[in-house]
């Protein structure tokens, strides 16, 4: 029987192992890309005078893309301009097989809110993941309030972009989701950051 010590000993030569495996791969595999030329299908842009990022993208089946991220000011994508609220706002957008935009919305409080991962579930319903600060509305009836600084705050959304529900971890320091993965019997699992106490399951208002 292992004790703790030797329990976590050996999950970090495992998790370095895997890490070493991993950056062998991705260099092995960019030599092969490098060979290479690469051939486009299609290019889109975000564009803005300020800064505008694409975090996370996930396909379903249908191969429709979701797209999310964040973006301060005015920005436009697909023809379709959206305007942030506050300092830096969340956007989601949903693209056909071909690129095509078919709707792109935009949330977020007075202050700094942010979207880090994206993940869609099989019926193409899809969850986001990220940070907000202050009170943030993602539809008319679904509002979320931050106790802290940042929070960490997970979302549901139909393939119309509609909020079906948010849930928030709050704490009093910076808190956040960095990555969300859909599971069997399209269970979530959030991976984020914390400095401090979080209570979980806060429900939207």
């Amino acid at each position: 029987m292992k004790t703790d010590n030797g329990l976590i000993q050996n999950l970090l030569r495992n998790s370095f192992m895997q890490k070493l495996l991993t950056t062998f791969s991705l260099c092995f595999l960019s030599l092969i890309i490098q060979a290479q030329i690469p051939s486009y299908q299609w290019l889109k842009s975000l564009s803005g005078l300020n800064d505008d990022v694409a975090r996370g993208v996930c396909l379903d089946s249908m191969s429709n893309i979701y797209i999310t991220g964040s973006f301060s000011g005015t920005t436009t994508l697909g023809g379709q301009t959206l305007t942030s609220n506050g300092a830096t706002d969340i956007f989601i957008a949903k693209l056909n097989a071909n690129g095509n935009l078919v709707w792109a919305k935009s949330f977020g409080s007075v202050s700094l809110d942010y979207a880090f991962d994206i993940d869609c579930e099989s019926g193409g319903d899809f969850f986001i993941t990220g940070g907000f600060r202050q009170t943030m509305t993602l539809m008319p009836n679904i509002t979320i309030t931050s106790t802290g600084g940042l929070d960490l705050f997970t979302a549901k959304f139909n393939t119309n972009g509609d909020c079906l529900w948010a849930k928030t971890a709050t704490g009093l320091t910076s808190d956040y989701g960095n990555e969300i993965v859909v599971g069997d019997n399209n269970n979530i699992c959030v991976v984020g950051n914390t400095n401090g106490q979080l209570i979980f399951g806060r429900p939207s208002n």
